[in-house]
């Protein structure tokens, strides 16, 4: 998945603004009010860099052994190219927190997240390529 945008800075300020207006606590994926974190290589040069969205969704399983809430921290990877920052996912961390320890776990995530994360880029402002 990828994107591209004028100004990397902005999108996370608005990722973070609109993932925190549509957190809702339901059954099924749904965003949590995570953080967005723009992580520049040469914080002068500010050309390349790593932007996470942490903890920004979840998935609510009900099941016979209970709930179990997982949550996705989402990594993508950024450089700019004339005068506009590419991004491309790099990774997306499932875990859970049980107790208060948190657990990485080796499932993967569903499809769904990767359309909800889409659409959150788009009405950030970023361009699906």
């Amino acid at each position: 998945m990828e994107f591209k945008v004028k100004n990397i800075e902005e999108l996370a300020k608005r990722l973070q603004d609109l993932i925190s207006k549509k957190a809702t606590i339901t059954k099924g994926l749904h965003r949590v009010r995570g953080s967005v974190d723009v992580t520049f290589e040469d914080p002068d040069r500010k050309d390349k860099g790593i932007l996470k969205l942490v903890g920004c969704y979840g998935l609510t399983k009900r099941g016979l052994m209970g709930t179990k809430n997982l949550y996705f921290d989402v990594t993508f990877k950024f450089e700019q190219h004339t005068g506009e920052y590419l991004m491309k996912l790099v990774d997306v961390k499932v875990y859970m927190i049980d107790k208060g320890a948190v657990r990485i776990t080796k499932a993967s995530a569903p499809k769904e997240l990767y359309d909800l994360v889409a659409e959150d880029m788009k009405a950030a402002g970023a361009v699906k390529l």
